[in-house]
């Protein structure tokens, strides 16, 4: 075409459309083209409206869609692309995060959520409640997309490490012969007002407690060595140990014997953030002096006491469970109503630990090993002495099930059986019935 100005013929050419994939490397360009025929082609995504852009987790392009959603491409790793919907998108670059947010965080939607041979899928489409999503820092996880339009929020797939934090860092209630205890951290993004401890805070957690598992603890174990006792009442923590303020609380449920010796305590504490970043801590804590507690059950009426006062591999794996529900969800809840609606800033983890504590001066040395407190039968027998402690983080949802808690749970101990050198322990012995 030509077009005549000041008398002079200027050559004018439209500008070329963009091509589906274009600016990717052939490789990648080839899955981006494979997604848009699968997805529908023109007909739903319409077309691009800028190069492939490139990040750090992969390959994505937009698209000006047939509905107004604008929809993109994108590929992880510059593999297996998929479309999906702008509204799904949207939801995944508008996650909150500290330091990372959005796709940076969350990653990239997956086009394959099954095994390495499964189908593909065609199309993320708006109304898609759930979306598999990895890549990136969060690891693997799950984007939910509530139908009422709240706000999508990000679930972690579960996975553990043996690295742990807080359980090293934060000091047990006291001294006891075990300590068993769960330690839940929230990187939440709350209001305002849940960042103080209050009157009503306190007396939530006052209601809530005695509701908690953990909370039939001390009932269950003692009758499993042939003990009659109540659970004790939960009370605010007071001592020269203990810190109760603005942005933390504690409360111990205590089985003592007739002279006032500790036999069993179950703590729970509550410590908020001052500042950034806006982490929540609980932690639930199990900790028995077997002799005492042996005492304290022999002057129950009613009662025929075994000798041996040892927490089984099984009642750790019991005790950790309705500890990590009652730190993750049961505590929380006297900050908010549900915690699985919270906006996360990263991924929830709870610590799992056990550990057999340091005794006071004159205490019997025998006491300071794990075998001693800990009856670890159940894997066979260690090639060496055993540490006196361990701990595990799990990552996992907020709210996750029983089964899922004892799964996660009993992978953890056994790990751990592992590093105290129970070579052959393996997640099936804990089948077997000890007690």
């Amino acid at each position: 075409m030509t077009i005549f100005s000041g008398g002079y013929p200027v050559a004018h050419t439209a500008a070329r459309p963009i091509e589906v994939g274009e600016g990717a490397d052939p490789q990648t360009r080839s899955e981006f083209e494979q997604a848009f025929h699968r997805a529908g082609g023109e007909a739903r995504l319409g077309n691009p409206t800028a190069r492939v852009a490139e990040d750090r987790l992969g390959y994505v392009q937009h698209f000006t869609g047939t509905d107004g959603d604008r929809p993109v491409i994108c590929a992880l790793g510059g593999k297996n692309a998929v479309a999906v919907a702008g509204p799904v998108w949207e939801d995944i670059t508008n996650l909150p995060g500290l330091p990372t947010r959005g796709v940076t965080a969350a990653g990239y939607p997956l086009a394959q959520t099954g095994a390495s041979d499964s189908a593909l899928i065609s199309y993320i489409a708006a109304d898609t409640a759930m979306v598999e999503v990895d890549g990136g820092t969060w690891g693997r996880g799950v984007l939910f997309r509530p139908a009422d339009g709240s706000r999508a929020r990000w679930q972690p797939h579960p996975r553990m490490t043996l690295e742990a934090r807080e359980a090293l860092r934060m000091p047990a209630a006291g001294e006891a012969d075990l300590t068993v205890r769960a330690i839940a951290t929230l990187p939440w993004q709350p209001d305002e007002d849940a960042l103080e401890i209050t009157r009503q805070t306190r007396q939530r957690l006052e209601m809530l407690l005695p509701r908690a598992e953990i909370s039939n603890a001390i009932t269950l174990l003692s009758q499993w060595r042939g003990g009659t006792v109540r659970s004790p009442a939960w009370v605010r923590a007071t001592g020269p140990d203990v810190r109760q303020s603005g942005t933390a609380a504690r409360y111990d449920s205590v089985l003592r014997t007739l002279a006032g010796d500790l036999a069993v305590r179950i703590s729970a504490r509550l410590v908020l953030p001052i500042g950034q970043p806006r982490t929540v801590k609980a932690l639930i804590e199990f900790q028995a002096n077997l002799a005492t507690w042996r005492s304290a059950l022999l002057s129950t009426a009613n009662s025929t006491v075994t000798g041996d006062f040892r927490v089984t591999a099984n009642e750790v794996v019991e005790l950790w469970m309705a500890a990590w529900d009652a730190a993750a969800m049961v505590v929380p809840r006297a900050l908010v109503d549900d915690p699985r609606l919270v906006p996360l800033l990263a991924p929830p983890e709870v610590e799992l630990q056990v550990k057999a504590n340091d005794r006071p001066a004159g205490a019997p040395a025998e006491l300071q090993r794990l075998v001693d407190v800990f009856d670890l039968s159940v894997f066979g027998e260690p090639d060496s002495a055993p540490r006196p402690e361990g701990a595990a983080t799990v990552i996992a949802p907020l709210g996750l099930g029983r089964d899922g808690r004892r799964r996660w749970a009993g992978r953890t101990l056994t790990r751990l059986a592992r590093t105290w050198t129970f070579v052959d322990a393996d997640e099936t012995d804990l089948d077997r019935v000890i007690r």
